[in-house]
């Protein structure tokens, strides 16, 4: 059951916007309006049960921004009602997550206020850096479909034991277990010395947010299931934050099913911030890819997502991603 914070008032602020903009007024008295922290920002829809438009948000998202802020994501919403994205507009046999991706880039275009982490054209640093401001949801979908095509890779299984050998060859530090060489019978006099096994300490972060889907969480633990053939690791869940009572050893040879443990929204700071405090050789982050680009890792770090998300991520990255199919 989704818990709500019954102190925030919705209808306060959209009087308020309504009375700087009564454009809005007629259409926001069709909208019923449903609180539910199962998504992590907002967004519309047309009710399956009840043909009704209705705008379902999360109290916590809301509560957190500035007036300013607030009014720019529900005219965003209202603007993909006016302009019929969720109904008579919406193109068949397009991907839906392209199309959302094309209306919000079309209406954010006009709106100086949506808080960070918002999909908007030219911005530094995400897939949407080249794409020009105040194109229509059309025109913009083009965009990412030919950009689609550009970056499309036929992309193989994932080797995990070139992805070992990549850690352990490239990392800065490495586990060492040292052992005394036996003694060489024909040279008896020259000292045994040791003998090194280099073993790279890794951390797996697992996106538990409420964008990566049951389906694309258990891709990614199938796959642990056979890196923990190999190797034992680190799990580290995290949507927001890091919780240190979830982190987990995940032993060599053990299987485990999967599992979700947190529900939120994404912030890859929050596990980069973990791994590099405690140490590690190498990082392995299994995402959607959908967040604001993350600050820099101290050790080698690495991304593995769906192909859909690889050849769409949210911002541009030097670092390598593995892609997997779902």
């Amino acid at each position: 059951m989704n818990k709500t914070n019954k102190s925030f008032d919705l209808n306060m602020h959209t009087a308020r916007l309504l009375l700087d903009e009564p454009f809005f007024a007629s259409l926001s008295r069709r909208v019923n309006k449903t609180s539910s922290t199962a998504l992590p920002t907002a967004g519309v829809r047309v009710n399956p049960k009840t043909a009704q438009f209705e705008m379902i948000y999360n109290p916590e998202f809301f509560e957190k921004l500035d007036d300013a802020a607030r009014k720019d994501v529900l005219k965003h919403e209202f603007y993909h009602l006016v302009f019929e994205h969720v109904t008579g507009r919406k193109p068949d046999g397009i991907n839906p997550l392209t199309w959302n991706f094309a209306t919000d880039l079309a209406i954010n275009s006009h709106l100086e206020n949506l808080p960070k982490g918002c999909l908007k054209p030219g911005l530094v640093g995400t897939q949407f850096e080249e794409f020009p401001s105040g194109l229509s949801a059309d025109a913009y979908l083009g965009l990412l479909q030919k950009q689609e095509k550009e970056k499309k890779e036929e992309k193989t299984n994932i080797d995990w034991r070139n992805v070992l050998r990549y850690f352990i060859k490239t990392s800065t530090r490495a586990n060492k277990r040292s052992t005394v060489k036996r003694l060489n019978k024909r040279y008896r006099y020259i000292h045994p010395g040791k003998k090194v096994q280099r073993r790279a300490n890794i951390a797996i972060s697992i996106d538990q947010s409420g964008s990566v889907s049951d389906e694309m969480l258990q891709a990614f633990f199938g796959e642990l299931n056979k890196l923990a053939k190999l190797a034992t690791f680190t799990v580290v869940p995290f949507d927001t934050r890091v919780d240190d009572s979830l982190v987990y050893e995940w032993k060599q040879g053990q299987n485990h099913k999967t599992e979700r443990v947190m529900h939120g929204g994404t912030c890859f700071d929050a596990p980069t911030e973990y791994v590099n405090k405690n140490g590690f050789d190498g990082h392995i982050v299994l995402t959607d890819l959908m967040a604001p680009k993350p600050k820099a890792s101290k050790c080698q770090r690495m991304w593995m997502t769906t192909k859909y998300y690889a050849e769409r991520p949210y911002f541009k990255t030097n670092e390598r991603i593995l892609a997997i199919d779902v």
